[in-house]
């Protein structure tokens, strides 16, 4: 498999395994958690990967594990960098001290001495990249809307220009109209980048608008993976079909 037009992947995950281990029971003995038995991904520059999986699959496990955020606990992973992600609640990922200005380059700092003038320059584009004027610059993120922080963080994490771009239900605690409007500044963004998105969901119908390939997750594994639309269309797992015909496909109308 060559991948999106390209053969050198900006993320080759092999043989991935991560083993949580709580607290000892009232009898003494440690109880794991498997989060991923042995899973095995590439994602190529510039293309788009629907992860999609009900909740305890190990999607987002995975995703934080690309992401740098946690460890396996076994196998080897390549990730190209920059990489950032964008979380699924926009207001507990933004620092609600701080304001828009300076949390939209935070990690352009984390990299890189910047002046100043070249601070608001900088913040005034990203917002502009977003679809946000320049007095929300002064502002901090309990003064905006669920959709409004959503974009707040995506400058911040478009602001060094990542290879990859992590999406983590990155609409879900939003209404379908916003839900839209931030699906196609993604699209948008998307464009205008060679960025790889890892897009992370429990919504087949939502990410087969724009993903190139859905990768359907269960209890820790891969059980089906393959182009976006004739995954939707042709099913070769039960578990994949079960979650197309579980979610509700309204959004289809708003995107696009």
């Amino acid at each position: 498999m060559s991948g999106y037009g390209r053969t050198e992947p900006v993320v080759s995950v092999e043989n991935l395994h991560k083993v949580y281990k709580s607290k000892r029971t009232p009898f003494g003995r440690p109880v794991s958690v498997k989060a991923l038995k042995g899973i095995s991904l590439k994602v190529y520059p510039g293309e788009i990967v629907g992860i999609v999986g009900e909740s305890g699959s190990g999607k987002t496990t995975l995703a934080k594990i690309i992401a740098g955020i946690e460890s396996p606990t076994k196998g080897r992973i390549f990730v190209k960098k920059p990489i950032q992600m964008v979380f699924q609640d926009p207001f507990s990922s933004l620092n609600p001290r701080m304001k828009v200005k300076d949390i939209v380059v935070e990690p352009v700092e984390a990299t890189r001495k910047i002046q100043k003038h070249q601070r608001f320059k900088l913040a005034t584009e990203l917002l502009k990249k977003v679809g946000l004027d320049e007095d929300a610059l002064e502002k901090y993120p309990h003064e905006f809307s669920g959709g409004q922080r959503q974009r707040i963080a995506i400058a911040r994490a478009i602001s060094i220009d990542p290879q990859v771009l992590i999406l983590d239900e990155p609409t879900s605690s939003l209404d379908v109209f916003v839900q839209a409007q931030i699906i196609n500044l993604l699209l948008e963004i998307h464009k205008r980048t060679e960025a790889a998105y890892l897009f992370i969901t429990h919504n087949i119908p939502l990410v087969i608008n724009f993903a190139h390939r859905l990768v359907v997750m269960k209890d820790g594994e891969i059980v089906e993976e393959g182009n976006a639309w004739e995954t939707y269309n042709t099913p070769k797992h039960p578990y994949t079909e079960n979650l197309i015909s579980s979610v509700p496909s309204k959004i289809f109308s708003l995107i696009g």
